[in-house]
């Protein structure tokens, strides 16, 4: 008999908080047997949904027009590069194609293409969209709550279809732009992306023909004031002639101040003309501003050969680079070097372009200064030869000048015409229709067959995981937030909580049945023999002492149901009492307190009990009972290792080395064996089965009874189902009794 317990200091205890899950394919088919109705009932509504998505609805057609980027440049009315300040080449194709795209779809194309298309055609276009309500709107309609809606602005409505129903993609491999409009009308449809397309080389036009426009107008002015110049020297030398009243004859003068004096006037007229290119080719780039890709397309950094060079070296290193990329990864070694290395290329074209726009206005400045020195020169030479006095070189010189006026003027009217005659010429040779968008037969929407696949997928993957899912949470979620249900086999008493006696068995009484065993599926709960509540004590003889005491404090209760399930179940058997492993799923779950808890309550209904620890690893039954550290594992009597004058007998395994495993297994038979006639019952302190499963695994043959012992703050219910399913084909097929929940809540 066990001394009563001693009240003992509490503590708090600390319950680890990771958890591990295993979930086995056994698990996930019970789940679909258990809830496929829930994904048959689930699944069939929103597959029906799916397909009246994507099945029913408007009718949507798509037409298709194409755009073709031409490399050379066919403007026939290009003046000695006056006609397009660019030409298309290899290097600048790819960046042309990508502004295209852009500028398909800007506001401001979009804009351009409403003002002229013919209000007739727009209205047609979106009257659909006019005449559809929503369903909130009919709602609202049939509730009589709707509140009447200002017109709607029809220049926003086109602009905002069109900009959501146009797709615009390159054809892969080609300088090829597709266009693809969608529509509610075939023939709409068609007609309007034919207009797309249009509309965009003649926007394109009148876009590239503004410079040249400009230009234009300069000239034009540039002109004018020529003209007044050419007026101003003629009306001075014919004011001249008939002051001096001097004939028309120059032949005879021969002056080296007249020869300077020409030569002056024709390096002022040539720098004065360089300098209008140049000032025209400044406002050019300026024009472009600080972006790299519209300064590429101006003609003085696009033909400047450094420049050029430069970006034939980008663009080889790009098609190194871009491959690599794709199947080494950004952090490869040859990648980076690339990349360095065109980083480094990009950043000298960068300076090269800022170099070549330094040097344009370099040179205008340089020009402006030869020109104001041009005519500084010509001002003094004219003075030179004024003060000669001599009037056929005056006359000379007032002629010169006419000359000179005439010369710049009729130079600056030519280049006015052909600017204003290559502006009006609205085709600009990079863009043409490559293909034509023609009525489809076939509605791009709805699609039914996409439909029936797509809500096949759907009916599919609710019909697998809502069964899955539900079946999870239920047994992985829902049931760590609800109490354990309490199963026993035993009824009345039991039931209640007081002990199950064992009945006798006398004569040829016959006994009643015994139990079926223990399923172990994934459908069934298993047997919960007892509970053992939170000990919140120092110290295992301080546990164990706890543990014995009554409820709520204890485990009394319990413990009596336990012993009294046992003790029913020896009934069924040849011989008086049995051999009972005591083992669990993960190690510290309690199986060595429970396996002294038994022990002594068998003890205390006057059994006598033999208590082996074979879990030679890790041994803690001799904790629970300390005056067993003095008993040797190496004794051969069952006096030699009585627990003080008691009917308890505890085989400890402190003293025994973990690794003589043959010899251990064959002490534990031949005690086995040697005390069923002295004891009544023999408890084994097993290892734990998912991590000492070799050591585990003969001792449950030798079993007539196992006991599973569960902590849910140290394993998942997953886990304890894997232990069960491996212990079960080592063991006899009605061993199992169930589990003890320990510090159950």
């Amino acid at each position: 008999m066990l001394p009563p317990p001693q009240p003992v200091l509490v503590v708090p205890n600390t319950v680890p908080s990771s958890q591990e899950g295993v979930i086995s394919l056994a698990d996930l088919v019970g789940y679909m047997r258990q809830n496929w109705r829930r994904g048959i009932l689930y699944g069939l509504p929103l597959a029906v949904l799916a397909f009246v998505a994507l099945g029913t609805g408007p009718k949507v057609f798509q037409a298709e027009a194409q755009l073709l980027l031409r490399i050379q440049d066919s403007n026939v009315f290009n003046f000695e590069q006056l006609g397009r300040t660019s030409s298309v080449g290899e290097l600048s194709a790819p960046l042309l194609v990508n502004n295209h795209l852009m500028e398909l779809k800007s506001r401001s194309f979009l804009e351009y293409l409403h003002d002229n298309t013919p209000t007739a055609t727009r209205d047609e276009y979106i009257e659909p969209d006019l005449s559809r309500k929503s369903f909130q709107t009919i709602v609202m309609d049939w509730a009589g709550l709707s509140k009447p809606k200002a017109a709607p602005n029809l220049r926003e409505v086109f602009i905002k279809k069109l900009a959501a129903v146009t797709r615009v993609e390159p054809l892969k491999e080609s300088f090829i732009l597709r266009v693809q409009v969608r529509g509610e009308e075939p023939q709409v449809c068609a007609d309007m992306a034919n207009r797309y397309v249009n509309q965009y080389i003649a926007y394109v036009g009148k876009q590239e023909r503004s410079g040249t426009m400009a230009a234009s107008e300069f000239l034009g002015q540039k002109a004018v004031e020529l003209r007044k110049n050419l007026q101003e020297s003629e009306a001075k030398l014919a004011a001249y002639r008939q002051q001096a009243s001097v004939m028309r004859k120059t032949e005879g003068v021969k002056d080296t101040t007249g020869e300077k004096l020409t030569a002056l006037n024709t390096a002022l007229a040539e720098t004065e003309v360089r300098l209008t290119r140049s000032r025209y080719e400044l406002e050019a780039i300026e024009s472009a501003g600080s972006s790299v890709v519209q300064l590429l397309t101006v003609q003085p950094v696009a033909q400047n050969p450094q420049v050029s060079q430069k970006r034939i070296e980008i663009s080889a290193l790009e098609a190194q680079l871009t491959p690599l990329l794709e199947f080494c990864g950004p952090k490869h070694p040859r990648v980076v070097g690339l990349t360095n290395e065109l980083r480094g290329r990009k950043g000298e074209l960068n300076t090269l372009i800022a170099s070549v726009v330094t040097m344009s206005r370099q040179e205008v400045s340089t020009l402006s200064a030869q020109l104001e020195d041009f005519k500084g020169q010509v001002s003094g030479t004219r003075g030179d030869v004024i003060a000669m006095g001599d009037k056929e070189i005056q006359e000379k010189m007032l002629i010169d000048q006419v000359e000179l006026d005439r010369q710049m003027y009729q130079n600056i009217s030519m280049r006015m015409n052909q600017a204003d005659l290559t502006g009006q010429f609205t085709d600009n040779g990079i863009l043409r229709i490559a293909d034509v968008a023609t009525p489809p037969d076939k509605a791009l929407k709805p699609n039914k067959t996409l439909a029936a696949l797509a809500s096949m997928m759907v009916f599919g993957l609710v019909f697998v995981g809502v069964p899955l899912g539900w079946g999870l949470a239920d047994d992985h979620i829902i049931k760590l937030l609800r109490a354990p249900e309490v199963k026993s086999d035993e009824a009345g008493g039991a039931a209640e909580g007081q002990p199950v006696q064992p009945a006798a068995s006398t004569g040829n009484a016959e006994l009643p049945a015994p139990p079926p065993p223990m399923a172990l599926g994934s459908g069934n709960r298993t047997t919960v023999l007892a509970e053992f509540p939170i000990l919140a004590v120092e110290g295992p003889a301080q546990v164990l002492a706890e543990c014995l005491r009554s409820e709520p404090r204890g485990a009394a209760t319990s413990l009596r149901q336990l012993t009294g399930v046992l003790e029913k179940q020896a009934l069924y058997r040849t011989g008086p009492g049995g051999v009972v492993l005591v083992s669990s799923s993960e190690s510290g779950e309690g199986k060595s307190l429970a396996a002294a808890a038994l022990a002594a309550t068998f003890v205390h209904h006057g059994r006598k009990v033999l208590v082996i620890d074979c879990h030679a690893g890790a041994p803690g039954i001799h904790h629970f009972f300390p005056q067993s550290e003095r008993h040797s594992s190496f004794a051969s009597r069952l006096d030699d290792v009585r627990y003080g004058n008691s009917d308890l007998f505890v085989l400890p395994a402190h003293d025994i080395p973990a690794y003589e495993t043959n010899e251990l297994l064959d002490g534990y038979r031949a005690w086995i064996d040697r005390a069923r006639l002295g004891v009544d019952w023999i408890i084994l302190d097993g290892p734990p089965v998912l991590k000492n499963f070799a050591d585990v695994a003969p001792l449950a043959p030798l079993a007539t009874d196992v006991i599973m012992i569960h902590d849910r703050a140290r394993a998942t219910p997953a886990k304890l189902r894997a232990a069960m399913t491996l212990l079960q084909p080592m063991m006899s097929s009605t061993a199992m009794r169930g589990l003890v929940i320990n510090r159950a809540e």
